[in-house]
């Protein structure tokens, strides 16, 4: 592309080609740059202490409209590179560049940018359109279809991976190639989905096996960020960045920045076929140990995401912790809970209650599901109950005592215990008090950690509704409009979303 523009430019412009083959310091860069722009037969190179002061120099005395390019820039790229070229660029005129390069430091950003007119082409600028797409598919003659619309869309655009799926081999002049004649084979849809995951396992064996172990564990998440990465690879983080970042100049992986997360995810095209790779290649505790990883570090930030992942790592602990604490994000989400709950064992149902009640709480708003099927959650959610809180409000407190507490207290309520019910709803109002955090002070109970109204948990709210319902049932109206009243309270206090997740799993309960 560059090459067929220079050639339009060759009347009008001196051009000129650098080639950056490997990484060099940059005083080297500048002697090479600075001989690039001599157009003396033998250039007289300055020394490397003069390097940048001599390319300077050679800038500000061309006599004529300089195009240069600079092929694989990203290789000498830095801070203090990007500033000089700014600085040498706004010394002359007549100077033109083109940056050909994976990713640069500082061009590209605001800082500089402002300096001096920079055109930024990138992935966006480079990617088909969908009206580009279907002017390919007409051009080669290809029929659309199911699988190929679908093949397509996991490309997002990305010329490489459209080029895999159709089975094309010379795009360069695509679009202005005359329109084939119809037969028999140019009417037939090509197999995309195949083709796709024939080039993303090309792709893997152009890797190294480092980066190939990296790739094949960011295809079975949703994401990861350079903490596990780095933990997975046994590195540093500055090394686990490296990694990355060459996933992410093949285009194999994506970046994704956020207010509240810094992440890698594989492009779309690649992820399915590579995961199914992965599932055949590596073995059954490391993917666990991965989704763990994962889990536990998406926690604060997509609830829905980490409760999927940690339940296929069999952490069932942590997912039910993570479900008491988000129990009405994820349950707004019935779909993806009720698939999730459905992967559970009854014995783990058993041990862990808190996803029976979810379970039931999905349940019950559904007509399809027949009374016994009702019956038997709620005996299951009994037991597993009585299993955890052996002693009712007495019982040792732990990570979710509070969250357990009020299933209790919803349980005998739906079940016509009203005193059990009273009982553990005054328990449970008292430590939700902003004034008065439990401390261990009252019934002999161990010191915990409970948190207070201002929580990001989305589970209090959820609890001051159930308080307030059980004091209705129990013809407590006063208290029933005091707990709503906090429960008003606590929906004006900010929080930050998923703070205290995070702590928690950081801490690894």
């Amino acid at each position: 592309m560059v090459r067929a523009w220079l050639s339009t430019q060759a009347e009008q412009h001196h051009t000129g080609w650098l080639r950056t083959p490997t990484a060099r310091p940059p005083r080297s860069f500048w002697s090479a740059f600075a001989a690039a722009l001599d157009t003396r037969s033998q250039p007289r190179g300055p020394d490397d202490a003069t390097a940048f002061e001599h390319a300077l120099t050679k800038a500000r005395e061309l006599a004529r409209p300089t195009t240069l390019v600079i092929d694989d820039f990203h290789r000498t790229t830095s801070a203090t590179t990007d500033v000089d070229m700014i600085e040498l660029l706004g010394s002359s005129p007549l100077l033109h560049v083109i940056i050909v390069a994976r990713r640069v430091t500082l061009l590209d950003s605001p800082l500089l940018s402002g300096r001096l007119e920079i055109r930024h082409i990138g992935p966006d600028q480079l990617r088909y359109t969908a009206a580009e797409i279907d002017e390919l598919l007409r051009l080669h003659g290809f029929s659309n279809s199911p699988e190929l619309a679908a093949a397509l869309a996991r490309t997002r655009g990305w010329p490489l991976a459209v080029r895999a799926a159709l089975g094309l081999t010379h795009l360069d002049r695509v679009r202005s190639a005359p329109s084939p004649k119809p037969s028999l084979a140019s009417t037939r849809a090509p197999a995309a989905i195949r083709n796709l995951r024939q080039f993303a396992l090309d792709s893997l064996q152009l890797l190294d096996s480092r980066s190939q172990q990296l790739l094949l564990a960011v295809a079975q998440l949703d994401s990861m960020g350079l903490r596990q990465a780095s933990t997975h690879l046994g590195c540093s983080i500055d090394d686990a960045r490296t990694a990355m970042q060459q996933l992410v100049e093949l285009g194999l992986v994506t970046e994704v920045r956020s207010a509240a997360a810094h992440v890698f995810a594989s492009h779309p095209a690649l992820q399915a076929p590579l995961r199914e790779h992965a599932l055949a290649t590596l073995a059954a505790d490391e993917r666990r140990r991965l989704y763990r990883a994962r889990g536990r570090e998406a926690a604060g930030t997509h609830p829905l995401t980490a409760f999927a992942l940690l339940l296929a790592a069999e952490d069932y602990r942590s997912a039910e912790h993570l479900l008491a604490r988000h129990f009405t994000t994820l349950t707004a989400a019935p779909e993806h809970a009720t698939r999730s709950l459905h992967s559970i064992p009854e014995p783990q149902l058993l041990l862990h209650p808190t996803f029976v009640a979810a379970l039931l709480y999905l349940s019950y708003s559904l007509a399809a599901v027949p009374e016994s099927r009702l019956s038997y959650l709620f005996n299951l959610w009994q037991r597993g109950l009585h299993r955890r809180l052996p002693a009712g409000v007495h019982t040792q407190p732990g990570p979710i005592h509070l969250e357990l507490l009020a299933q209790a207290m919803v349980m005998h309520r739906a079940a016509g215990h009203i005193q059990q019910a009273r009982t553990i709803m005054g328990y449970v109002e008292s430590r939700l008090t902003p004034e008065t955090r439990f401390d261990g002070s009252q019934h002999g109970d161990a010191p915990v950690t409970t948190p207070h109204p201002g929580t990001p948990y989305d589970s209090y709210p959820t609890i001051y509704q159930e308080l307030a319902a059980t004091a209705v049932t129990t013809g407590d109206f006063r208290r029933a409009r005091h707990i709503l009243r906090r429960l008003q309270n606590l929906s004006r206090e900010p929080a930050a979303p998923g703070a205290a997740a995070a702590t928690e799993w950081e801490a690894g309960e």
